[in-house]
């Protein structure tokens, strides 16, 4: 057979093809294979040569973010590390905390930045993040639908030529909580924080200080965005407007959040534009508007069809340069102001408490308006203008007037002393010879009180549970009463327990001291050991609640030999027989040895 037809048949390059793959797999070792990205890699900038050689130590953070594997997690270790980290989606990155793991990013860009959709699973946990410089997000730029979570963490001292000094939510709603915004600044909008179009994070108990922008000094939020704001502190920020917070076609959900000593030449506390937000169990409190030319709204700035809903909020030492030192409506503004507090705020002009511009009706009902100041020449100190929309409220004590431009009494307002508990340290609780108990009505009136007690209580004790006026339900403290049956007996002792406060109670909850509860009105207890035990009952109605407690009320005791009964074991009876017989003793022995020695 010719070489040229050897060639030509299949089963020869068959058999050359076989020949290649037997000496490839030979040239592989045995038990050899592709090495996979590790889960879990640590990070520390200043540790001995030789901890590097472990192939999941390194010395950078984005040399880490790019080793491990998603999901993972990178530990970082206390140190400054002077970088700029772009985060992986199901990564965590956890620093040693805040105190002690900064990333510096130089001046330049963003410090941290998330894009791509980074999800829930993604997380950034116990650093400072600082020296950012970017045009958008100096310390952090969150875009393209991300939705990480941020804890534990401090921004401070970043910039931005734009928006987001601090943090720059771009499409993104990440969960932010236990962080710290602090002297960033931006020279447009969100000094400390800015959300932009359909950014939507949710904020818990995070402290906002010292930032600064040209609108939203704290946190701006434009262009429907809504973030959710809760127990949150925005103090000492500073902008032309909004001093804490500016809303701009957004509507934000803020609650029980303090706004104090922050300043704008518009809007000390809050700025809303073509916005809405609900604003519920809030204080506002020592703000200021600065301006000489609209210097509107030291608590809060209402325009151009901005139509808040605010409820048990307390407004008070807010000043305004012009108009409106608690709250400022204007271009039909029509917000609803529920069981709010206006206290001690002032105006140089109109409206001590609120001002009422053009076209704007606000529904002002349950609330109490007082000792708030306007300028001398003019009208208004509790309130200005806004029709006869007001009702339902005590509004007393206002300079020069209570009421001024269009603004009138209402049909069931009242004009006296609310008597707080201590107005100049911010406690407007009422007390309970206060007027305003039970003088509110219930329409629309919330389910709570910005203590998150129920409403209505009947707290005139009339048999009608009404709403008071105030951001505070008066709690009238009821008289308790109970018995035991028996309360003494050996053990096991079963003790028959009875409710005798008079009145309809919803609610009883017993504490029957050997760790035993009970929410039955009229409960039986079975004691296993000897006591004494202390006895409480705490009730609870629409009448108030009250709580009684009996201190060793309970004594159950361990049945002696025979049947014969001892509250306590015969030993702890006899001890002191025995303990006297001893010492008769020891004296005895001593004279002996003491004539023996003569």
């Amino acid at each position: 057979m010719s070489r040229t037809k050897l060639f030509a048949r299949p089963i020869y390059w068959l058999l050359i093809l076989a020949l290649v793959l037997s000496l490839a797999l030979a040239a592989v070792p045995v038990g050899s294979k592709v090495s996979a990205a590790p889960s879990e890699v640590w990070v520390d900038d200043d540790a001995p040569a030789g901890w590097y050689a472990d192939p999941t130590h390194f010395d950078k953070i984005k040399d880490a973010l790019n080793a491990v594997a998603a999901p993972g997690t990178v530990h970082v270790a206390s140190g400054t590390y002077e970088e700029n980290i772009t985060l992986k989606d199901k990564v965590q990155v956890l620093g040693a905390g805040a105190d002690t793991t900064t990333i510096n990013g130089g001046g330049t860009d963003s410090v941290v930045k998330a894009s791509g959709g980074v999800g829930a699973s993604t997380k950034l946990d116990g650093f400072t993040i600082t020296n950012g410089n970017a045009d958008y997000g100096g310390g952090m730029r969150i875009t393209s639908v991300s939705s990480l979570v941020i804890s534990n963490c401090k921004f401070v001292g970043n910039s931005a030529v734009m928006e987001g000094g601090g943090m720059y939510n771009y499409e993104s709603s990440p969960k932010v909580t236990d962080c710290d915004f602090s002297n960033n600044s931006a020279i447009y909008g969100g000094g400390g924080m800015a959300n932009r179009y359909d950014s939507s994070p949710a904020v818990t108990d995070c402290f906002f200080s010292g930032n600064s922008a040209d609108e939203g000094g704290g946190m701006a939020n434009r262009y429907d965005s809504s973030p959710a704001v809760t127990d949150c502190v925005f103090s000492g920020n500073s902008a032309d407007k909004g001093g804490g917070m500016y809303n701009d076609e957004s509507s934000p959900k803020v609650t029980d959040c303090f706004f104090s000593g922050n300043s704008a030449n518009g809007a000390g506390g809050m700025y809303n534009f073509r916005s809405s937000p609900s604003v519920t169990g809030c204080v506002f409190d020592d703000n200021s508007a600065t301006s000489t030319i609209y210097g509107h709204g030291g608590g809060m700035f209402n325009c151009w069809s901005s139509s808040p809903t605010v409820t048990n909020c307390n407004f008070s030492n807010n000043l305004a340069e012009w108009t409106g030192g608690g709250m400022y409506n204007y271009m039909e503004c029509s917000p609803t102001v529920t069981n709010c507090v206006f206290h001690a705020n002032s105006a140089i002009r109109e409206g001590g408490g609120m001002y009422n511009g053009y076209q704007c009706s606000p529904t002002v009902t349950n609330c109490i308006v007082t000792s708030n100041t306007a300028g001398a020449s003019y009208y208004g100190g509790g309130l200005y203008g806004g029709g006869d929309a007001i009702d339902y409220s005590d509004v007393w004590n206002n300079s020069p007037k209570n009421y001024g431009g269009s603004c009138s009494q209402g049909l069931h307002d009242i004009s006296v002393n609310p008597m707080f508990v201590n107005p100049s340290a911010q406690d407007f609780h009422l007390m309970s010879d206060s007027p305003c108990i039970d003088a509110g009505t219930n329409d629309g009136a919330p389910a709570e009180d910005k203590d998150g007690e129920p409403r209505p209580i009947d707290g005139d004790w009339d048999g009608t549970a009404t709403t008071d006026m105030g951001a505070y339900e008066y709690i009238p403290v009821l008289p308790v009463e109970f018995s035991a049956t028996p309360t003494m007996g050996p053990t096991p002792l079963e003790v028959q327990f009875t409710d005798e406060t008079p009145g309809d109670f919803s609610s009883w909850s017993w504490d029957f001291g050997d760790g035993g509860t009970s929410s039955e009105q009229n409960p039986t207890h079975t004691y296993d050991r000897t006591g004494p035990f202390t006895v409480s009952l705490s009730i609870s109605s629409l009448s108030g609640r009250g709580t009684e407690t009996k201190v060793d009320y309970i004594w159950p005791y361990t049945q002696g030999v025979g049947g014969e009964a001892y509250p306590v074991s015969r030993l702890a009876i006899l001890a002191p027989w025995f303990a006297l017989a001893a010492l008769l003793l020891g004296a005895t022995g001593w004279l002996v040895l003491r004539r023996r020695r003569a």
